[in-house]
């Protein structure tokens, strides 16, 4: 299975004299595409193309460490099973709808792809289960402060769409913590590589406390015996579900609330005293 995390140093960026995050360089090459992600200023985590590599500094000390990536692009074709992490940088070069831009961290390109093909690795869960995953820094618009996400909801991944929220909101949903999003990263991966048709509410609810971070693991299934033998759904349709919004929409549009009708994934890691063998 493929890590979604890349490893990267800390350079000192002296166009804009800050200290930013990169996939680790070879300062003295060129990049195909050098992406870097500051870490102070006003763009603070937001991933930018930059045209000079010459302007990157190897003065921090800092030795290098492992970065989340904003998700894996997978393949979905058997005889090409490439997979590789992404970051999407703010520069969208005229994306359509339900694409995005995206540079991979191991090869330095950058190309357009589906936002279904991505892997995407949330942080926040919403009050309607949604998953966000957050890809740009806070704008101030006409009426608020918003902030690029890619939206999703459990099993089904190939729905992810590009849109914008306030980021005051995410900061009262619930965070995915480290364990959850190792789960999340299995789950989602699966549904894109296979097209397997989502599954039940129900299904999703014992899903959520199986995996739970404090799940009792005596009798746990693996993740194919449980997609495969009690799932039991059909195989989608290989064509493309997803219904996204435009990479660089501009619109004010939020997601509406929808009462949960199932277990937090936030909710689920306190739920220690259930032991589930089987999905039923």
């Amino acid at each position: 299975m493929t890590d979604y995390h890349v490893r990267v140093r800390d350079y000192h960026w002296s166009h804009h004299n800050i200290v930013v995050q990169s996939p680790i360089l070879d300062l003295n090459a060129s990049a195909a595409i050098p992406i870097i992600r500051p870490l102070e200023g006003t763009n603070k985590h937001e991933p930018r193309i930059i045209d000079d590599i010459a302007d990157l500094k190897d003065d921090i000390s800092n030795g290098e460490y492992r970065a989340e990536a904003h998700g894996v692009f997978v393949a979905t074709d058997p005889r090409n099973p490439n997979r590789f992490p992404v970051w999407v940088p703010v520069q969208d070069y005229g994306c359509k709808a339900g694409k995005v831009h995206v540079v991979n961290l191991t090869s330095f390109e950058a190309s357009h792809v589906s936002t279904a093909q991505i892997c995407w690795i949330p942080g926040h869960e919403g009050p309607d289960g949604s998953l966000y995953t957050v890809i740009g820094a806070p704008r101030e618009t006409i009426r608020a402060t918003k902030v690029l996400v890619i939206v999703q909801k459990l099993g089904r991944p190939r729905e992810a769409r590009v849109t914008i929220v306030n980021p005051t909101e995410l900061t009262e949903y619930g965070e995915v913590d480290k364990s959850q999003k190792k789960v999340l990263f299995e789950i989602q991966s699966w549904f894109i590589q296979t097209r397997t048709a989502p599954p039940s509410t129900i299904t999703l609810n014992a899903y959520r406390v199986l995996f739970s971070p404090n799940r009792d693991t005596r009798g746990r299934l693996a993740l194919e015996e449980v997609l495969d033998e009690d799932l039991e759904v059909p195989r989608a349709s290989h064509s493309d579900c997803s219904s996204q919004s435009s990479f660089s929409s501009s619109g004010d549009e939020d997601l509406p609330y929808v009462k949960p009708r199932y277990v937090s994934l936030v909710e689920g890691s306190n739920v220690s005293h259930l032991s589930i063998n089987r999905l039923g």
